[in-house]
């Protein structure tokens, strides 16, 4: 009888990854919280800057990204806040409830919120339309302000566009600038403290190569056994 031999794809394919060394990208969330206490000047356009450093060791893109934000007190209608990384730039904050037909904005007092560009609460400019705090302190997770335009000028129509998706498919590592300034003379508040939760892109431990001399010895090995099968058929 006539013995059949068979080369499984799954060796092939072996022999083929055995010249080159497989790293594969995984998923991990981090998060950063950071307790920064400074009065924000009243109508003053210097504002307040808070730079923190991130180093996370092997990261290389980052996938998504929400922040927090904490003030304590003033006139929400005055505030203009902004993140900014690298190339990337999103507006958090921008008088929110100014519109074509009323300059003043909200008169709610702080905030102690989350921004995400996919939150259910949609544009933090007009969130009264969704839940009024009643001149108290806003909460929940909201889509950022992202209308990249002078306080002075913006209204609810202003584009937006300045989002978090700027830093999408950036390097996570390296300086992040928080930026709150008070547009206005309604009132005075604090920044209390932000913070981040980022999903970033790190390398997994690398797939074990097979030596070009395994290899070889390896095709050889398939050679040989492909000889045998044909000489037996």
């Amino acid at each position: 009888m006539k013995k059949k031999f068979f080369i499984s794809a799954t060796l092939t394919t072996v022999v083929m990854l055995g010249f080159a060394s497989h790293a594969w990208a995984v998923l991990v969330d981090y998060s950063f919280d950071y307790t920064f206490i400074h009065e924000i000047g009243d109508n003053d356009g210097k504002g307040v800057w808070n730079t923190q450093t991130i180093n996370i060791p092997g990261a290389t893109l980052l996938s998504s990204i929400q922040v927090s934000l904490n003030i304590d007190g003033g006139y929400n209608g005055d505030y203009y806040a902004y993140l900014r990384h690298g190339a990337g730039f999103a507006v958090l904050l921008n008088r929110v409830g100014v519109t074509t037909s009323g300059s003043s904005g909200y008169a709610d007092s702080g905030f102690n919120v989350q921004f995400s560009d996919i939150a259910a609460y949609v544009d933090i400019h007009n969130y009264q339309s969704v839940f009024d705090p009643k001149g108290g302190n806003l909460t929940g997770t909201w889509q950022p302000d992202g209308r990249n335009l002078d306080p002075s000028l913006v209204t609810d129509l202003t584009g937006r566009t300045a989002m978090l998706a700027s830093f999408y498919d950036k390097n996570p590592n390296g300086d992040w600038t928080l930026f709150v300034a008070d547009d206005s003379s309604l009132g005075i508040g604090t920044l209390s403290g932000w913070g981040m939760t980022m999903t970033v892109d790190v390398p997994a431990v690398p797939e074990p190569a097979i030596s070009g001399v395994a290899a070889i010895a390896m095709v050889a090995l398939l050679c040989l056994l492909k000889r045998e099968r044909n000489s037996r058929i």
